[in-house]
């Protein structure tokens, strides 16, 4: 599990390539997921850091 984490924890530079290279306005893009229910981009973006650092601390990587 810990070999998963530490994998996960050195791609992160990619994520922050990709996150950083959006350009400011494209944030307030709207985007459908899963339903009818729509969310920016920047919304998505933060929940998915969130839910990645909430699941890293679960396995005592960060919190």
């Amino acid at each position: 599990m810990k070999d998963a984490a530490a994998e996960l924890l050195k791609s992160g530079g990619s994520r922050k390539q990709v996150i950083g290279h959006l350009p400011a306005d494209k944030l307030t893009t709207q985007c459908w997921v899963g339903g009818e229910d729509r969310s920016t981009q920047e919304f998505l973006i933060k929940a998915y850091l969130s839910q990645l650092r909430h699941h890293l601390g679960q396995i005592g990587i960060a919190g």
